[in-house]
């Protein structure tokens, strides 16, 4: 961790961060998965900021590498999730670091289910189970919520201010990509990170139409 210059440090946190959220809901793992993933968003929150920071703090980087490789040891899955799915599509796309575009994406697609939960028409049981997941890695870091919605909309803002905390972009467009080559290729990359995402009884899989709009809202 200390031999890497603090953005880098930065991006690998927030990948693990996206890892953590993909392992609390795989239901393979049931019964320490959940816990698992909760201790290391914990970590991460505590310690990414102070890993990365002005000054090098050997108990926090130290911290985040045993983090690293809890996580890597239950990275096993061939598809990915709506996060993974997507960053990996527009990293591809414009040849960006994949942490950072870990770091626009995951906001954006917690916004999504937001969104989700206010249409209880959409709700199916893969998405009550991944609000559920995520209200709980929420309360894990303390937020003070008065329901699963309402803690997925915390943690979401999370999210934003630990990103802006160890200073990562905040918006695909801080990339300098130019806006209408991004929107002529957000259908084309909505249906490349569709196929990505794969079919996960215990995932939602949101539809081409709803990763179009996760990918403008991340612009």
């Amino acid at each position: 961790m200390m031999t890497h210059e603090r953005t880098k440090v930065a991006e690998q946190g927030m990948d693990l961060l996206a890892h953590a959220f993909e392992l609390c809901q795989d239901r393979q793992v049931k019964g320490y998965g959940d816990g698992l993933a909760q201790s290391v968003v914990q970590v991460i929150f505590r310690d990414l900021p102070a890993a990365c920071g002005n000054e090098q703090d050997l108990v926090a980087a130290e911290s985040m590498k045993r983090a690293q490789i809890l996580i890597g040891s239950y990275i096993r899955q061939p598809a990915q999730d709506i996060c993974h799915s997507l960053s990996a599509t527009v990293s591809a796309e414009f040849s960006l670091p994949h942490g950072k575009v870990n770091a626009v994406i995951l906001p954006a697609m917690l916004n999504y289910l937001v969104k989700a939960c206010s249409a209880s028409e959409r709700l199916d049981a893969s998405h009550i189970a991944c609000i559920q997941c995520y209200a709980k890695v929420a309360r894990s870091i303390g937020l003070a919520v008065t329901d699963d919605d309402d803690a997925i909309a915390k943690l979401a803002l999370a999210v934003r201010k630990l990103r802006a905390q160890v200073g990562l972009p905040r918006s695909i467009a801080e990339f300098l990509v130019d806006e209408s080559e991004y929107k002529q290729a957000v259908p084309g990359m909505a249906k490349r990170a569709w196929l990505g995402i794969g079919i996960h009884s215990d995932r939602p899989r949101p539809s081409v139409r709803d990763i179009e709009q996760i990918l403008i809202d991340a612009y």
